[in-house]
């Protein structure tokens, strides 16, 4: 009589387990000895898939890849609006009238710009409600004062200038020291001589003097050997007579 076994049909790994170990339990208690090994049975179907494991760890950064093309031209934006213009008129003047938008320089060095056509007369420094002018820019406070630069190299000597006018005479200097005594002179008798008649060369010597005792002239001085052609003077008596006052 044909014993039943019971088998599960196999359907995966699991069921082929279970039949062997089903034939391992009832015949090891058998007396017979272990039969050989069956042939090994089909391989089972693929289990199901299992669930999503968890996301891993984000890898390093790759290269940076090349440049790109240049892409297309974009498209024009639109015009944008009309710009405001000024016009500069310089450092304001009571008398010269000033139309819309014309900027002027105030006395005080802050630059306005006029409010309005036909502006004539008002001085924006005074325009305090801004009725004619309104501040364009002010003017800054004056810096500090620099550091003192390096000296610069010597220039060239300049031309002479015009000779000045002479000045005052000074006052006169005190008298200074008595000089050394002189060498002594020559003679008298060399320096002045006398004669009844005019000189002739033989007489004195160079420098002298000579009187003419009978016409009182004077002759001289000698020089080089010769007296002069004329007397330089004639001699008064202490009381002339007519005669000698008329002749000199």
């Amino acid at each position: 009589m044909a014993v039943k076994l019971p088998f599960r049909e196999l359907h995966g790994l699991e069921d082929a387990q279970y039949n062997f170990e089903y034939l391992e339990s009832h015949w090891s208690s058998g007396s017979g000895g272990t039969g050989p090994a069956g042939p090994a049975g089909p391989t089972g179907p693929a289990g199901a898939t299992g669930p999503q494991g968890p996301i891993g760890n984000t890898g390093p950064a790759g290269a940076t890849g090349a440049q790109g093309a240049q892409g297309p031209q974009g498209v024009a934006g639109p015009t944008g609006p009309a710009g405001q213009s000024f016009t500069y008129r310089g450092t304001w003047a009571a008398g010269t009238t000033y139309a819309l938008d014309d900027v002027v320089t105030g006395s005080d060095g802050t630059s306005y710009i006029s409010l309005g056509g036909g502006n004539v007369g008002h001085d924006p420094t005074t325009d305090a409600t801004h009725t004619y002018w309104s501040v364009m820019a002010i003017h800054g406070a004056t810096g500090p004062q620099g550091p003192q630069g390096a000296q610069g190299v010597q220039g060239p000597t300049g031309a002479t200038g015009a000779q000045g006018p002479a000045g005052n005479t000074g006052a006169t200097g005190p008298t200074g020291p008595q000089g050394a005594t002189g060498a002594t002179g020559p003679s008298g008798a060399t320096t002045f001589v006398s004669g009844t008649v005019n000189p002739v060369a033989g007489v004195g010597a160079d420098g002298a003097l000579y009187l003419n005792t009978s016409t009182l002239e004077m002759w001289g001085p000698k020089a080089s050997g010769a007296w002069p052609g004329a007397p330089f003077a004639r001699l008064m008596p202490l009381s002339p007579n007519w005669g000698q006052v008329q002749a000199g």
